[in-house]
């Protein structure tokens, strides 16, 4: 089975496979196999893990060929390096033969880059700018000839592919980092944005900083990357494949498109604090709007527990507080509930489950049978892992293969193989449960 959150996570596993949620009919953090999911269930979804990578794949990439022997060029593991990547990912090209990629912008910020960057990482230090046919159209396309810097796209994970082909670089997931903040920039750069608008009438700062693109490997990858981060997000499929027509009086055949985006202010912060824009003028928005001082955000991660809440404390209660009860309550607002002198113990202890781990809950869009390759796997001195934010119980497929054996081959022995003595009889339990 597949679940799919409303802001666009996904959790893929067998039947039997245990899935951590949060249950709004006893407001309780439970286990349940994702084939007994209603849809009614919150998730939540694990953000800010700070786990990150050590690999660096400069030492891996072997530069030499016999047409590049003399060449006296150096890769350098440094965050520049990656900006680069995250440049060409967004608005790059490689052409299928050769060493020619170009970057398209009209960002004098990524223009000044190219040039200075350009005697580091090109064989003979020297780049060719071309205009584009469009007059109206103010982007130059930035050409660099490389055939090792060709490469090492190849080595990192790139491919010469389309732009609705193209996929996250797989060994860019592998770096540390400052270097993938580094190339999220780069990305953000080329393909992301931000809007910044001020109400009147609320008289509240907004900001929402997106990211756009045609590959859904793109938007999916990155969106987990953002949540390692502590950054939550939403998918949205805002263009749908069809013909279109342009400005330039032209139909074209266009692809699928999606929109990441952040709009909530710890979200912002967190980006602005560690990726931020290369491009001044997108980054005085995030800075105007980090700026001004904002309310508490009481409009963000809402759970679905008000019913509760009304059933079990009457609602003037809360008024005492100056509260009134909705049927979605703020993580934050529930921090402050658990403190009113009317809440017992009991639900306290649960509000402290839900809040002493940093958890975003999401609520389920779609939930459907999918046939796909599972892996099964086990997570040494911990009962659960995570992917993709959701939280996921150690398997107990090779216990249920053990016993399996033992039933359909009586009188033969299996030999349990674990690490430490408590490991193996750690298994032998769950067999015998």
């Amino acid at each position: 089975f597949e679940i799919t959150t409303n802001s666009g996570y996904t959790c893929k596993g067998k039947i039997g496979h245990k899935i951590y949620h949060l249950n709004p009919s006893t407001f309780t953090m439970e286990w349940k196999n994702i084939e007994d999911f209603t849809g009614s269930e919150i998730i939540p979804i694990r953000k800010g893990m700070n786990q990150w990578g050590k690999c660096n794949p400069v030492s891996t990439f072997d530069a030499s060929t016999k047409a590049t022997q003399s060449n006296k060029l150096t890769l350098i593991h440094e965050p520049d390096l990656y900006y680069l990547m995250g440049l060409i990912l967004g608005d790059g090209c490689t052409r299928t033969t050769g060493g020619d990629i170009s970057v398209t912008s009209a960002d004098f910020e990524i223009a000044e880059f190219l040039t200075r960057i350009a005697p580091c990482y090109i064989e003979d230090g020297d780049i060719s700018v071309r205009e584009k046919k469009d007059r109206k159209n103010k982007a130059k396309e930035y050409h660099l000839y490389s055939v090792i810097l060709k490469r090492f796209l190849l080595h990192l994970g790139f491919n010469n592919e389309k732009a609705h082909k193209k996929v996250f670089p797989v060994q860019v997931l592998s770096l540390d980092r400052p270097y993938v903040m580094a190339f999220l920039r780069g990305l953000y750069d080329t393909d992301g944005c931000a809007q910044v608008v001020y109400s009147e009438a609320k008289n509240r700062w907004s900001c929402n900083v997106s990211l756009s693109s045609s590959s859904w490997d793109i938007i999916k990858k990155t969106q987990s990357v953002l949540l390692n981060l502590g950054i939550t997000s939403n998918i949205r499929h805002h263009h749908k494949a069809g013909p279109q027509l342009f400005s330039n009086g032209k139909t074209y055949q266009t692809n699928d498109a999606w929109e990441l985006y952040i709009v909530n202010r710890e979200g912002v912060k967190l980006f602005s604090q560690y990726i931020g824009f290369g491009i001044k003028r997108k980054q005085d928005k995030l800075d105007l709007y980090l700026s001004n001082v904002s309310a508490l955000d009481y409009h963000f991660n809402l759970i679905k527990i008000g019913g509760y809440l009304k059933s079990k404390y009457t609602p003037h209660w809360f008024k005492r507080y100056g509260m009134h009860l909705h049927r979605s309550v703020s993580l934050r607002r529930l921090k402050e509930v658990r403190d009113f002198d009317f809440i017992d113990e009991e639900d306290r202890a649960k509000i402290d489950a839900m809040t002493e781990v940093d958890y975003y809950f999401d609520t389920i869009k779609q939930i459907k049978p999918v046939e796909t390759t599972t892996i099964d796997i086990q997570v040494a001195n911990e009962k659960s892992y995570w992917s993709e934010g959701f939280i996921s119980h150690n398997s107990f497929l090779f216990g249920h293969f053990c016993y399996l054996y033992c039933l359909l081959n009586p009188g033969k022995q299996i030999i349990i193989v674990a690490p430490t003595f408590r490991s193996s009889r750690r298994i032998l339990e769950g067999i015998d449960a």
